[in-house]
Parts: structure tokens; C-alpha cells; sequence
């Protein structure tokens, strides 16, 4: 039996009660519950009972960890997955190379506080898509947006880490081969990091 307006609406109440922040998701767990209950209705009189019981099967709360814990690893692979465009590559590439141009003519190649610079202005670039992304509330409350700020802010912050000139110098890297390779990575995840944030801003916008 299809459900009206008026159902739809009280099924929602539940949601907005139980604290589903993300409408995204809201709308999701709103849309199974539906599905579930047209599924077993045969009589308006047993909407409110078979509510219940559904809303208890399946709790907003628990149904929005679960969503968001799907939605992060999507995220992720959906990350290095695109990190293979040529496009990325190609501007990415060409931008390091452009860096590593201008170090090499400042004489700051080889200097000590060279890595240091590089991370901190890397970092820097890529929390902004914090600002960027949780500008608005509309994207502020996507549960996808959340997942790409946090899948940038978290293997931004891993890669930082990762790349260090002592640990590179034991591979037996030179502080210029560390500082090239430094920059390209750097590079292919700012360009990653901020087209897939794009991408899913527009997509919120004009979805």
C-alpha cells in the first residue's frame, strides 16, 4: 500500500527526533522505512504500529553510523582511484616541476627549512577545504561533503608525516630527489583533493 504525504511526513519526525544530521542520509533512512512499510500495510490503521516496529529495527541513529562508515571508505577508494587522471597527473606534474624551478632559482633546494616550507604551505592549502567545504549550510549537512573533508584532511595530514627527508635519506634519496618527489606527490593531492571536492559541491548544487 503506497504511503501519503501525510505519512511521509510523520516518518521524518522520527528522523529529525533521533538527531540524523546529514539530510542526505536522512533522506536514505527515510526512503527504506517507506519502502519497508508499503511493503506490509494493507490499512491505514496499522501505519503508526508498523512504524514503530520498523523505527525499532532499524534506529535513525545507528542507520546514520553505518551510512557515514560506507560513505568515508567510498570516499577513499574514490580518492586514489582518481588520483590516476591524466588530467591530475598532467597539471599536477607540471605545477611541481614549476615549484621545483623556482626553489632551484631562490637557491632554497637544498636548505634545511626547504621541507618545512613546502609542508606547512601543503597543509595549510588542503585544511582549507574545511572552510571551503563546510561553508554553506546545504553542504554542511551532506554526509558526503563530510566524508571528503575528512578523507583530505586525514591522508593530507598522513602524508605529511610519511614524507620525511631522514626516513629518505635511509632509501638512499638525496635531499633534491626527496624535495622532487616531496612536491610531485604534494601536488597530485591538491589537485585530487580539491577536484573531488569540487565535484561533489556542484553535484549537491545542481542535483
Amino acid at each position: 500500500m503506497k504511503l501519503n504525504q501525510s505519512q511521509i511526513s510523520r516518518i521524518m519526525q522520527f528522523s529529525n527526533q533521533q538527531d540524523i544530521y546529514y539530510r542526505d542520509i536522512q533522506a536514505e533512512w527515510v526512503d527504506h522505512i517507506a519502502s519497508e512499510i508499503e511493503a506490509e500495510l494493507e490499512s491505514e490503521e496499522d501505519f503508526e504500529k508498523i512504524l514503530h516496529q520498523k523505527v525499532a529495527t532499524l534506529p535513525p541513529r545507528k542507520f546514520q553510523r553505518s551510512v557515514l562508515m560506507n560513505i568515508h571508505l567510498g570516499v577513499v577508494r574514490e580518492f586514489f582511484v582518481g588520483i590516476f587522471n591524466w588530467k591530475i597527473l598532467s597539471i599536477s606534474l607540471i605545477l611541481a616541476f614549476g615549484l621545483l624551478g623556482v626553489l632551484e632559482l631562490l637557491g632554497a633546494l637544498e636548505t634545511e627549512m626547504s621541507e618545512r616550507v613546502i609542508k606547512t604551505t601543503f597543509l595549510i592549502l588542503m585544511y582549507g577545504t574545511i572552510f571551503i567545504g563546510f561553508w554553506k549550510n546545504k553542504t554542511r549537512r551532506n554526509a558526503h561533503i563530510l566524508a571528503t573533508v575528512n578523507t583530505i584532511f586525514f591522508l593530507s595530514s598522513l602524508l605529511v608525516f610519511v614524507f620525511r627527508l631522514d626516513w629518505f635519506e635511509w632509501l638512499g634519496f638525496n635531499q633534491v630527489s626527496f624535495i622532487s618527489l616531496l612536491l610531485a606527490c604534494l601536488s597530485i593531492f591538491i589537485f585530487r583533493g580539491y577536484s573531488m571536492l569540487f565535484q561533489k559541491i556542484n553535484k549537491i548544487q545542481w542535483g
